[in-house]
């Protein structure tokens, strides 16, 4: 503080100082209003501190705003497709082609159909170890990450 002829230090004068001497610098301290540093001088050398400012408590606790209710909470559901189709109704969130029966089709890539039927067969079948490996798959296979969050 000597040579820049100020009595006020900031954070970015000890970052500087920091990395002068080659240490990380401090990250989350800055500050945009300059802090009012005093200094004491004892015979081991000057001392600066900030001084601290007064705070009365109830007029704290007596002022704080307390927020308001944003409103009301509302649940939304929407249907997963499982085997290519979903019952009808309104706002699916993409646009949907009807087929017979009322149900409305999301197209599904023939490979994910493809995989559904692997899956589901090795699931169901007699064959303990295929199950293992399919259900392994299930949980590992990032292709199918999109459609485990909405679960």
């Amino acid at each position: 503080m000597k040579h820049s002829k100020r009595r006020r230090l900031t954070s970015e004068d000890f970052n500087k100082a920091l990395e002068r001497s080659s240490t990380e610098r401090i990250y989350g301290y800055g500050s945009l209003e300059d802090m009012l540093f005093r200094n004491t001088t004892t015979k081991e050398g000057d001392i600066f501190y900030v001084e601290d400012k007064e705070i009365g408590l109830r007029e704290l606790a007596m002022n704080v705003a307390i927020p308001t209710d944003p409103g009301q909470r509302t649940v939304k559901a929407h249907w997963l497709p499982i085997e290519g189709s979903q019952p009808a109704q309104q706002n699916a969130g993409r646009a949907n082609s009807v087929s017979e029966g009322g149900a409305v089709r999301h197209p599904l890539s023939d490979v994910c159909l493809s995989y559904y039927e692997q899956i589901t067969k090795a699931v169901l079948g007699d064959e303990e170890q295929c199950g293992r490996v399919a259900l392994s798959d299930l949980k590992t296979n990032p292709r199918f990450l999109p459609y485990w969050r909405i679960l």
